[in-house]
C-alpha cells in the first residue's frame, strides 16, 4: 500500500543507487585513475561521480586543465585537484602539477579552491565541515606550539587565541567555537556538524550510509529517532 512515508524511503532508495552507480562507472574506467598519494585535506571534499564527473572531462577537453592539481611541497601528495587528477587521462589532457607555496592555513587554502563546488548537497557540506574539525585542531595544534616556542602566545591570565579555542573544542571544551569555524569554512551550518559527529558515534551504521552517499542527512536523523523510539518500546 502506498503511503507518504514509503514513497519518500523509496527516492531515497533510487538516489542512492544512483549515485553508486555513477561511483562504480568512474571507478571502472581503467584510465581514471589518481597516480599521486593523496593528503587527507583533500580527502575533505568527495569524489565527483555521473554528471558531475562527465561533466569535468568535457570541460577539461574543451578548455584544457585550467586550474592545475595542487601538491604538498614536502611529498607531493594531492592537496586538491584528485577529480582533475582522475579525469585529464580521460579527456585526453596531460595532468598539470603546482606545488603550494607552505604559506598561511593549508586548510584554507584548500578551501578557497572549492569555495563554488555548486553541485555538492546540503549533506556534503555537513559532512566536509565534520572532517574540517581534526584538520583544524591539528593547525592549532601547531601554529599554538610555535607561538610558544616565540613566548608570544598563552600563557597565564591572558585571553585564549582563535586556534586554542578551535583545539580545545574539538576535544570538547569548547565546541560552539570549533563547530563555528568549520561550518563557516563548509558552508553549512554547525548543528549539521554536531549532528554527525553525534551520529558517528551513536549510530555508526547509519552513518556510514551517509558517507557513503546513499542517505542524507534529515532523513537519517528521523530514521536514528525512530530506531531510539523502537528501542525504548522494546525496553518498556
Amino acid at each position: 500500500m502506498w503511503s507518504p512515508k514509503l514513497d519518500k524511503i523509496t527516492r531515497a532508495l533510487v538516489k542512492g543507487v544512483a549515485r553508486l552507480k555513477g561511483s562504480l562507472a568512474g571507478l571502472e574506467r581503467p584510465e581514471a585513475k589518481v597516480k599521486r598519494k593523496i593528503h587527507p585535506v583533500a580527502d575533505v571534499y568527495p569524489l565527483m561521480v555521473g554528471k558531475p564527473f562527465d561533466d569535468l572531462v568535457e570541460s577539461i577537453k574543451a578548455n584544457g586543465l585550467i586550474n592545475p592539481i595542487w601538491i604538498h611541497p614536502d611529498d607531493g601528495s594531492i592537496i586538491d585537484g584528485k577529480n582533475r587528477e582522475m579525469a585529464c587521462p580521460v579527456a585526453g589532457v596531460e595532468r598539470r602539477y603546482q606545488e603550494w607555496d607552505g604559506k598561511g592555513s593549508l586548510v584554507r587554502f584548500v578551501v578557497a579552491q572549492n569555495h563554488d563546488r555548486r553541485h555538492m548537497s546540503a549533506t556534503d557540506k555537513a559532512l566536509a565541515g565534520k572532517k574540517l574539525l581534526p584538520l583544524l585542531a591539528e593547525e592549532a595544534k601547531i601554529r599554538q606550539g610555535e607561538a610558544g616556542k616565540r613566548g608570544k602566545e598563552g600563557g597565564r591570565g591572558k585571553k585564549k587565541t582563535l586556534d586554542q579555542k578551535i583545539d580545545q573544542g574539538f576535544k570538547g571544551k569548547r565546541q560552539p567555537q570549533a563547530l563555528a569555524e568549520a561550518a563557516k569554512l563548509a558552508g553549512t551550518n554547525r548543528q549539521y556538524i554536531a549532528d554527525l559527529v553525534k551520529m558517528e558515534k551513536e549510530a555508526p551504521t547509519v552513518y556510514a550510509k551517509i558517507e557513503a552517499g546513499g542517505l542524507e542527512l534529515i532523513p537519517a536523523k528521523r530514521q536514528v529517532r525512530e530506531q531510539k523510539r523502537e528501542k525504548r518500546r522494546k525496553e518498556n
